[in-house]
């Protein structure tokens, strides 16, 4: 499975605490399309009390009324263990955070954004929704994300950590706990947003996205805000010269040296970017200018015959992009054969000693 989480951007312009305008970097998105696939993605509108449809020991009533959600969106909470200290891993409160609270902004657009925090007590919570998609096709998810953790009631001040994150499960199951969620780097992200982003190859007709958050330490603010989510289909591809190889003849006393670029054509987009390295199990080690770049970047190998025998040599170098798009891996094979001597006769020929 292949995923991404990277943020870069463009710049945006919003009015800060003061009433002045705040430059913020928000980043340029990959899109096959302008769709966004998910409910409610800018949490806004009426909150309500989540009800689980099995039961939940954590809501002996049958309604978990302080876990009130977006809708659309569906909460997720490690239970705590009896056995253990009782400030470990509680569940945590859902509610919606309000444009009109005290700054810094918990809001990053609207009226309301997705809040849930645990008071002096760990947690490992989150959110997630399900979503209909085409199996092999390619999703990015994004959101955004921050936190306030401290011991202290000042807003702006966090001193206590607390990671956040946020995955796709490609086979759309819907438990957290699941090896099959690519996930994106831990972040720490404190009292002002910034993007989460991941990507991944859809396994069946459905796939779920989750937030996830984890405080280390059982502050009495462990407050989590997600706010302008977005599940898009992205589809590009790669392609690049050279896709017949590289070959030549050269003879054993007179070495040839030959360099050829490769033109590497893939989205103009920041986050988009490809790899090459060169395959094991060769008989010849070409050079490589990079193994690595963006849109623009093109690699340049060079092949040298330089202290060869007689005999027949190859290699392989693939190329790949991150994420993935139609046409990775590209393969570029290399053979170099050498002779005692070449004789051009109308076509090209060798001879042996």
């Amino acid at each position: 499975l292949t995923a991404l989480f990277l943020v870069f951007g463009v710049f945006a312009v919003y009015a800060g605490d003061d009433g002045t305008h705040v430059t913020e970097e928000v980043p340029r998105l990959p899109r096959s399309s302008s769709q966004n696939l998910l409910v409610n993605s800018s949490f806004e509108g009426a909150y309500s009390s989540y009800i689980p449809p099995f039961g939940h020991p954590d809501c002996p009533a049958g309604i978990c009324q302080t876990a009130q959600m977006a809708t659309g969106w569906t909460p997720y909470w490690k239970s705590h263990n009896p056995a253990d200290d009782p400030w470990i891993f509680r569940m945590p409160e859902y509610k919606p955070a309000e444009l009109n609270i005290p700054p810094p902004p918990r809001v990053r657009s609207g009226q309301r954004a997705q809040q849930y925090f645990t008071f002096f007590s760990t947690h490992l919570a989150g959110i997630y929704q399900q979503v209909s998609v085409n199996a092999g096709r390619q999703y990015c998810f994004t959101i955004w994300g921050h936190s306030w953790s401290s011991n202290n009631d000042d807003p702006h001040t966090s001193d206590s950590p607390l990671i956040q994150k946020i995955g796709i499960d490609p086979f759309g199951g819907t438990s957290w706990e699941s090896g099959d969620i690519v996930w994106s780097l831990p972040s720490e992200q404190y009292n002002e947003y910034g993007l989460f982003y991941v990507c991944t190859i859809a396994q069946a007709n459905h796939l779920t996205v989750f937030t996830f958050s984890e405080p280390v330490w059982a502050a009495k603010h462990n407050d989590v805000y997600w706010d302008d989510a977005e599940l898009i289909l992205y589809e590009s591809d790669m392609t690049i010269s050279q896709v017949d190889g590289i070959s030549f003849l050269a003879e054993m006393n007179n070495p040839k040296l030959v360099t050829r670029e490769v033109v590497i054509d893939i989205p103009d987009d920041p986050w988009v970017s490809w790899n090459a390295q060169i395959e094991s199990g060769g008989t010849i080690v070409p050079t490589l200018s990079t193994t690595g770049g963006t849109a623009g970047d093109n690699l340049t190998i060079t092949v040298d015959s330089t202290g060869l025998q007689i005999g027949s040599y190859s290699a392989e170098i693939t190329i790949r992009s991150t994420p993935w798009l139609a046409g990775s891996p590209a393969r570029i094979p290399i053979t170099v054969v050498v002779a005692a001597e070449i004789h051009f006769n109308g076509l090209a020929f060798l001879t042996s000693p």
